[in-house]
């Protein structure tokens, strides 16, 4: 096998195998006497922090033309304040101490992924490396991990999350720090300034402001679902450790997906995928309303096992057809950020609804305003094909 093939594995893999151990924040909170009102909480100031912080991270990556350099930057920065929530939690009133680490954790994660995945894409499209295949290997790293996670971590050892999310990120960004004596060239890669970034191309293509509105839309009820997953399995009678088995058994269904991506593309456009992803993301809330044993929320959840794989083969790709090549950073970070403040307007509802209706009820309605966001998506492209007179070309 290659050596750049390698490199970019190793990155996927080791990326997504220590991102696992990001599962069990809301454990953590959980086991030190927080509130699910106060982790809400936490949740939305996080997302207004990942929101500043996520286009930050993609125009300045843009302008050192490197989206490698600005993912080694975020890495860094997350694995040093993730390690240190734990330590802090430690020391006698230092609460807000600890909900610093968590906030600026976030402010590093939220366009970590973003850059991860536009690094290891330029780097396959660069090479004609297959991403998918390449992109399997971060999904089963991610099942290995979240199953050892979930046989052995409790509310009482669930710190040790912490400490081996730190240890497990130092190889990826090793390879990242690699990487770019194989895929950059030192010609193009030379500072930018700024305002020499196209960003009106951008921001002028309606297919992009669609596609921000409807991660939007569809963002809001899926944060919260994320992230009162915990509680939900604990309202069945299991062990809140168990959301490591949960999250393994979501990313297993994946890997087929991931697989023949390349297959799949030539069949399914970028932006069809993303829409399937959407409509089994619904089902999964629907099917939660009614679960009774953690074996139903198992089932339920195949929907989103699936619904992850078509987005993660579509979305990102999907997001380089609409961008100019320039700005392609800060156009996935966008993405990032717009989910961050979907993050807020979700956390703040999903407070609302559990508290006042109830954890059933919640699921049922996250589920029907996906389909509603998904629906209004599939409108937009009439609108803007028939009406605006733009006509969306895929470049593959």
């Amino acid at each position: 096998m290659k050596k750049h093939v390698l490199l970019f594995i190793g990155i996927e893999f080791f990326y997504f195998f220590s991102m696992a151990c990001g599962n069990y924040l809301t454990v953590f909170l959980e086991s030190r006497g927080f509130t699910i009102t106060q982790v809400g909480i936490i949740n939305t100031i996080c997302s207004v922090a990942a929101i500043i912080a996520s286009p930050v991270g993609g125009i300045i990556s843009d302008k050192m033309r490197s989206s490698r350099k600005g993912t080694i930057v975020c890495l860094i920065g997350l694995v040093v304040s993730y390690v240190l929530v734990p330590i802090s939690s430690l020391i006698k009133n230092a609460t807000a101490l600890t909900i610093l680490c968590i906030i600026v954790f976030k402010s590093f994660n939220s366009p970590s992924q973003s850059l991860v995945e536009t690094t290891v894409i330029d780097g396959c499209n660069k090479t004609n490396t297959l991403y998918g295949r390449v992109r399997v290997l971060g999904t089963i790293s991610y099942v290995i991990m979240s199953i050892l996670l979930g046989l052995v971590i409790t509310e009482d050892n669930v710190s040790f999350t912490f400490y081996l999310l730190g240890v497990t990120m130092l190889p990826c960004i090793w390879f990242l720090m690699t990487m770019g004596n194989i895929v950059e060239d030192v010609k193009v890669s030379k500072s930018v300034s700024i305002r020499n970034l196209p960003f009106r191309k951008l921001f002028s293509n309606p297919y992009f402001i669609a596609y921000i509105i409807f991660c939007m839309i569809q963002y809001i009820p899926q944060m919260s679902v994320f992230n009162y997953q915990p509680y939900l399995i604990k309202e069945v009678g299991a062990n809140m450790g168990l959301i490591g088995i949960l999250q393994a058994y979501r990313a297993c269904f994946e890997i087929p997906v991931l697989l023949f991506a390349d297959k799949i593309e030539k069949r399914i456009s970028y932006r069809n995928m993303t829409i399937i992803a959407a409509l089994f993301y619904a089902l999964q809330s629907l099917a939660y309303r009614y679960v009774s044993s953690f074996g139903g929320i198992l089932a339920a959840t195949t929907f989103s096992g699936v619904a992850s794989g078509f987005f993660i083969a579509g979305s990102v790709k999907y997001v380089f057809t609409l961008a100019p090549k320039e700005l392609v950073s800060t156009a996935q970070t966008m993405v990032a950020a717009t989910s961050a403040l979907a993050g807020i307007i979700g956390n703040l509802m999903g407070t609302l609804l559990v508290e006042n209706i109830g954890l059933r009820p919640f699921f049922f309605i996250t589920g029907i305003m996906m389909l509603f966001g998904t629906f209004f998506y599939i409108g937009s492209f009439i609108y803007i094909n028939k009406h605006l007179k733009v006509e969306y070309k895929q470049d593959k």
